[in-house]
């Protein structure tokens, strides 16, 4: 759920050239993202600015993120109902071939978690982080990568876990079979399972500070 909400809510739109529209829980950048319930569910997504106009056409199945406060992650259905993703500007226009990666979702600000693979099948997807441009910050190669902060993301590869910058620095390498979460500021846990399960604190620059 996005929440740049760059204004606030001055007065609730309820319909739109006489159709019911049924308000997302979030606002953007652009205005207030609604669904239209006339529509086929999965292609009724749109965007509609503070005066009640259409900026965004209602034909998505729903809308992820603003990125570089100008283009928005999207998702469409195909024709055999899947969801495919691509990056739209603030007039619709296309940025990113919409299927052209199976998935994308926002990491911060200007940047995006991209996958390449099958969508929904385990171990055959490879992600990676793109910016706009298609500039790849960090290769689509790994079996995962999930967002932890504004900073931090964690990286599986070969079911191996590490922790990257969102630049692609990289702070744990990749090659803990433990699993390792954030805490806070520049501190991660580590746990590693079994018969005799452990665990470890440790800093963003290699110094265990706690570990039984």
């Amino acid at each position: 759920t996005d929440t740049e909400g760059i204004f606030k809510k001055k007065k609730k739109v309820s319909e739109i050239n006489g159709e019911p529209l049924e308000e997302k829980v979030y606002e953007d950048g652009l205005g207030f993202v609604l669904s239209d319930k006339e529509k086929p569910r999965g292609k009724n997504v749109g965007i509609l600015d503070k005066e009640g106009n259409v900026v965004i056409p209602f034909e998505y199945s729903n809308l992820y993120g603003i990125i570089d406060k100008k283009y928005i992650i999207a998702g469409k259905e195909d024709e055999n109902g899947m969801t495919i993703y691509g990056l739209i500007d603030y007039k619709g226009n296309t940025v990113i071939e919409f299927g052209k990666y199976s998935s994308l979702r926002k990491l911060n600000d200007s940047l995006m978690i991209a996958a390449e693979g099958k969508s929904g099948f385990v171990g055959q997807q490879r992600y990676g982080v793109i910016d706009a441009a298609e500039k790849v910050i960090v290769p689509i190669e790994y079996g995962n990568i999930w967002n932890v902060n504004s900073k931090y993301m964690n990286v599986s590869k070969d079911l191996k876990n590490g922790v990257m910058e969102h630049n692609g620095k990289i702070v744990f390498p990749i090659e803990s079979k433990t699993s390792i979460s954030h805490l806070y500021d520049d501190v991660f846990a580590g746990a590693a399972g079994g018969a005799e399960a452990s665990g470890f604190v440790i800093n963003s620059k290699g110094e265990k500070l706690f570990e039984n």
